[in-house]
């Protein structure tokens, strides 16, 4: 497989060039064209463990409105990074590490939650 043949997803902190094109100067995954986009995805959250900021990447197979938020172990509402429409395709989140108040969030566990016209997926940060 060649890095042209397939769609580059990476969790760091993203560039995009003028002509359109993404690289990420840390880590990144590599995935099949369409694999990355096809089913409502969040891909794993970098870095791990995160001290200033968290990214995540996610992958929306359909337009529709989306609502991604960040909840502690247990389920509690955090932070909310998106409430908007969105459009197929991968996006890039960026939490801060802080509450919806701006309050630092405790050291620990945190998911983020992507909702979209009806469907789930999460994954921890």
């Amino acid at each position: 497989m060649h890095q042209s043949d397939v769609d580059i997803v990476g969790v760091a902190v993203a560039v995009e060039d003028t002509a359109g094109n993404w690289t990420w100067p840390g880590t990144v995954q590599y995935f099949g064209e369409g694999e990355a986009s096809s089913p409502l995805r969040v891909f794993s959250a970098m870095p791990n463990p995160a001290h200033s900021e968290a990214v995540w990447v996610i992958g929306v197979p359909a337009a529709g409105s989306a609502r991604a938020t960040v909840v502690d172990v247990v389920g509690r509402h955090v932070n909310t990074l998106l409430d908007a429409p969105v459009t197929s395709g991968r996006s890039v989140l960026h939490w801060n590490l802080c509450h919806s108040s701006g309050a630092p969030a405790a050291s620990g566990v945190y998911f983020l939650r992507l909702d979209v016209d009806g469907r789930s997926a999460s994954n921890r940060s």
